[in-house]
Order: C-alpha cells, then structure tokens, then sequence
C-alpha cells in the first residue's frame, strides 16, 4: 500500500492522523526510524531509494519504516 502510493507519486502527508484501531502506531514508526538511521548501511539503502524516487531522505524514511511496521502488523495477526 504504501510503495503503490508512492509508485503513483503520491506520499503520504506525515500529519496523517493515525490508523484506527492501532494506538502507537506513530511512535512505533518513529522508533523504526530511529533504528534505521542508527545504521550506516541501511541509511545509504535510504538515501539511493529517495534519489532514485526523487524524495527526501525523511520522506523515504518514513515510507520504509511504515511499510516495516504495516509488515510486522500482519505477521503478528493485526491486518
């Protein structure tokens, strides 16, 4: 869902409210974050996909980590 948003060159606005149904979704996402910027290997994987997608670095950040997150989601049962 999210990569077929952006594949249609739609971002997603940060200031969505969160989903219904799943309270920390914002916090878990930023924690992701924060544990994907911690990586210097992943973070370069992040800066190539945002040039390649002509976004931002926080844009493509955050799309990663709520594709990781909407996975986790469903691994765990919560689609």
């Amino acid at each position: 869902m999210v990569y077929d948003a952006l594949n249609e060159g739609q971002v997603p606005a940060p200031s969505q409210p969160p989903a219904a149904g799943f309270p920390g979704k914002d916090e878990a996402i930023a924690g992701i974050m924060k544990s994907i910027d911690a990586d210097p290997g992943y973070r370069a994987s992040i800066r190539e996909k945002a040039t390649a997608k002509g976004i931002t670095y926080e844009e493509m950040l955050r799309l990663d980590a709520g594709w990781i997150w909407e996975q986790k989601q469903k691994s765990s049962g919560n689609k």
